[in-house]
């Protein structure tokens, strides 16, 4: 069992770099992630898509632990997506936006009625936690 999801960047093609994420893949987490990477003034999905999934990466990564199996994995969305995706593949683009989603066939889900999550929602606080974590080992490397 997870949350599991693929993440990529626009346009959707099967040959695009994704990352996959086995825990933390509903689209709250996503945002989450995203708000982060913006806030921290990473390259945008829409300026350099393959950067920006990089460094999107690291950031899951510091989220879950580094020093830990952080069930996060890289390849093309061909080969990560799979029929047991629970939230299927979504697509960034612009500025850290998900403009899409796609199921494990490749089809757009309609998102056209999602609300996006209150000030006091935990994804909130998660971006906030990811940014602060990020900016304090920012600042010990600095002193080292």
């Amino acid at each position: 069992m997870g949350n599991r999801a693929t993440i990529t960047t626009a346009p959707f093609s099967e040959d695009s770099a994704c990352i996959y994420v086995h825990w933390n893949g509903g689209r709250e987490s996503i945002e989450a992630f995203c708000a982060a990477a913006k806030e921290l003034g990473y390259h945008s999905p829409g300026s350099d898509g393959t950067y920006a999934l990089a460094r999107l990466t690291g950031l899951i990564c510091t989220f879950f632990g580094l020093e830990r199996d952080t069930s996060v994995a890289l390849g093309t969305v061909r080969d990560m997506i799979s029929a047991g995706d629970d939230n299927g593949c979504f697509v960034l683009g612009g500025d850290w936006e998900i403009v899409e989603r796609r199921d494990c066939e490749g089809v757009i889900i309609d998102d056209s009625d999602y609300e996006a999550p209150a000030p006091d929602r935990p994804c909130v606080k998660m971006a906030e936690y990811l940014v602060a974590q990020v900016r304090r080992a920012a600042a010990a490397a600095e002193q080292d």
